[in-house]
């Protein structure tokens, strides 16, 4: 069930009521047991004090009472010095009395009414019920339980029973008969003429000490004490029953207040918060009905308070959501329009690019590009200038998006013609940067590195103009280039860019990068830095160009991390390939025939698919008869391919038994027939599948030398 307001509204009102009426309860209870309370205690006072007052006069009923209290006191002490010792508790309520009645027969017989057949007790008797008539008047005025005299033994220190006067049903084990004695806890103050109050068999007396008085009435000996036990239990039941009943009425006053409570809220409050619960779902239907007008809808609140105001600025609100609404609707249009035309210029920008592979036989090149943005300003280029000479560049223009874009490619197209104007490097950025000087208001400039690679004589001239340093990756070593870093350009007029000239040998390979790379930072505002290009490329240092690239960017990647990146990336890789493959194996299984495919097609990636399948097919035939025929204590395969002008050289040695297939002529057949010899077919469609094949016996090793035409 949901947490309606209604529900709330109704859980509020509950909880004040209880809250409410639980504080009148308490309050109540205790206002109403501190009266009671005080009631009581003041007619006990009243009591005690008149008790108190009668013992001062030694008056009661016409019978000097406290003699006649002294006299009961030594009789039952008289017995009580003699045999002190009674046992505390029967075991039977019949022994407790047979004890007391063998012990004191004149007190007893009152008890068991038979002062009649003992007349000489009758004078005892008179007294006794003095003292009786005494306990009852005190009792009944003062509304106590029970009224007491004892007198407190020093030897035992215990309080003995003289006599003893209850109301009501009294549970006959709990008689204290004269003559018993009672364990107290505190001794009465035998010093104290004053009321006070004591703990009697764990029960408050109120206790008034009976002193004889001598002729001008004055205190002069303790004779006993008289107790009052206070009888709470009526004024307990009585604040009981007075607290159920105004339970009971508080309980349906607030039910009716409660009812009430929940209408008025209904009618003032929820009423108007569901009309303006209803406008807010109409309106969401309104805003995601499609191709309809939104229109305003008025929740219809009527009353004036906070409420008003609420539905006034929910209309509000909805105008001003409508009138937003329609702005990013045009907006949107605007901006899908944008995009649009973004997307195309980016492939654009990557058209007017080379593309990022390229493989012949003297170079392969690999790239990446990466915009910040739909378009960027990095670009890169190569091209031959002739059939020996390769021209490269990258190049990173100063800020992002649509104006360095177009800068870019400015630039690019400027660089490019000038080169193939068979121009030096240095001319040609000479007039690069003054021409982009030209109509630069907004002041962009571009870093470059520019390149010619010269095949024959195996050397790079190169400029850097403000550029990173790239890395130069050989068989010795990966190291970053050292070189002058010319300004850039777009920056001084007429400035003069100086060139360099470095070995460029086969098998070297230069990676030049934008500053997005080494620069690009992770949430900790490190950046990637020279030191983990370095790594990267060392862990790739066997791999193929495209591994590297790979690797470089999945190191990026988990350094970024979930980072944003702020600028463009660019990568190119350009290697002066090296086509020859040397491998040598030891005691050679058939796995060899796959591992030097895999080798030689990744070399010699530029050939043609047929010619790579034919060598294939070459492979498989040359190296399965090695394995599979030739025998040696210790078998050594070694199998050589280079390319040499338009053709590739392959050599196959090995240094088992000589053997010669191309010797017997009957095993060189034009079709297959039942009589081929083993390996004859295989020699066969090699020599169809090669231009020439030649067999050697040299250093005690079978050579076999194919050349095939590419």
């Amino acid at each position: 069930m949901k947490n309606t307001i209604k529900l709330k509204i109704i859980t509020l009102g509950l909880i004040v009521s209880i809250l409410a009426m639980a504080v009148s309860l308490v309050v109540s209870y205790f206002s109403y047991k501190n009266s009671l309370y005080d009631q009581f205690d003041g007619t006990i006072d009243k009591t005690t004090e008149d008790v108190d007052k009668r013992f001062k006069e030694e008056i009661w009923y016409g019978s000097d009472v406290v003699d006649e209290i002294k006299e009961i006191k030594e009789y039952v002490a008289n017995n009580y010095t003699d045999n002190h010792d009674d046992p505390e508790t029967f075991d039977t309520y019949d022994d407790k009395r047979h004890h007391y009645a063998n012990k004191y027969p004149s007190i007893y017989a009152l008890y068991g009414e038979t002062f009649i057949l003992y007349p000489a007790l009758a004078e005892f008797l008179t007294k006794y019920k003095d003292i009786m008539s005494m306990l009852d008047t005190s009792v009944k005025v003062s509304g106590a339980k029970n009224a007491f005299i004892c007198y407190y033994d020093e030897t035992t220190s215990s309080l003995v029973q003289l006599v003893e006067y209850r109301v009501g049903n009294i549970d006959i084990k709990e008689i204290y008969y004269p003559g018993s004695h009672i364990a107290v806890s505190e001794t009465p103050n035998q010093e104290s003429s004053v009321v006070s109050k004591y703990s009697v068999y764990g029960k408050m007396q109120k206790t008034i000490p009976i002193y004889e008085r001598d002729k001008i009435g004055e205190p002069e000996g303790l004779i006993a004490y008289y107790f009052i036990e206070y009888d709470y239990e009526k004024v307990e039941q009585e604040i009981q029953h007075t607290i159920l009943i105004q339970f009971a009425t508080l309980g349906a006053t607030s039910v009716v207040l409660i009812i009430l409570y929940v209408l008025g809220a209904h009618f003032l409050i929820i009423r108007n918060i569901n009309k303006l619960k209803k406008a807010s779902s109409d309106f969401a239907d309104n805003l995601s009905a499609n191709g309809e007008e939104i229109k305003t809808i008025e929740p219809g609140v009527k009353s004036n308070d906070e409420l008003r105001t609420l539905s006034n600025t929910f209309v509000s609100m909805e105008n001003s959501l409508i009138n937003y609404i329609n702005v990013i609707k045009e907006q949107t249009i605007t901006e899908q329009k944008m995009n649009a035309e973004l997307s195309v210029a980016s492939k654009i920008q990557l058209e007017a690019l080379p593309n990022k592979q390229y493989d012949d036989k003297d170079i392969s090149v690999r790239a990446y590009i990466q915009s910040a943005k739909e378009v960027g300003g990095d670009f890169y280029d190569y091209f031959y200038l002739d059939e020996t000479h390769l021209a490269f560049c990258i190049c990173d223009v100063s800020g992002k998006g649509v104006p360095a874009s177009l800068f870019m490619m400015r630039g690019k197209e400027l660089i490019k013609s000038k080169l193939l104007s068979n121009n030096s490097i240095e001319n040609v950025l000479y007039d690069v940067n003054n021409s982009l000087l030209n109509n630069n208001e907004e002041g962009l400039f571009i870093t470059a590195y520019v390149g010619v690679i010269d095949l024959v004589k195996e050397e790079l001239t190169f400029v850097s103009a403000g550029h990173e340093r790239p890395f130069i990756i050989t068989n010795e070593g990966i190291e970053q280039l050292k070189c002058n870093s010319n300004f850039i350009l777009s920056g001084i007029k007429d400035f003069n860019y100086k060139s360099e000239t470095i070995p460029f040998k086969k098998g070297t390979t230069i990676f030049l990068h934008t500053d997005g790379l080494n620069e690009a930072i992770n949430a900790q505002r490190e950046e990637f830095g020279y030191e983990r290009i370095l790594s990267s490329l060392d862990e790739t240092k066997n791999l193929s160009l495209d591994e590297k690239i790979s690797n470089l960017n999945n190191k990026l990647k988990e350094f970024v991390g979930d980072e944003e990146p702020f600028d463009n990336e660019t990568l190119l890789f350009i290697q002066n390939i090296n086509l020859e493959l040397d491998e040598k194996y030891e005691n050679p299984g058939f796995e060899v025939i796959e591992d030097y495919t895999n080798k030689f097609n990744n070399m010699f990636g530029f050939l043609e698919q047929k010619v790579k399948y034919e060598f294939g097919i070459i492979f498989d035939e040359l190296l399965n008869n090695v394995v599979s025929y030739e025998k040696a204590d210790v078998l050594t395969l070694e199998v050589n391919a280079k390319l040499e002008k338009d053709s590739i050289i392959l050599t196959v040695s090995s240094n088992g038994q000589e053997y010669n297939p191309l010797l017997n002529k009957d095993k060189y057949i034009d079709k297959y027939s039942d009589d081929i010899q083993v390996g004859g077919f295989g020699v066969t469609i090699i020599k169809n599948l090669v231009d020439s094949i030649i067999y050697n016996r040299k250093d005690e090793k079978n050579v076999l030398t194919l050349t095939k035409k590419i």
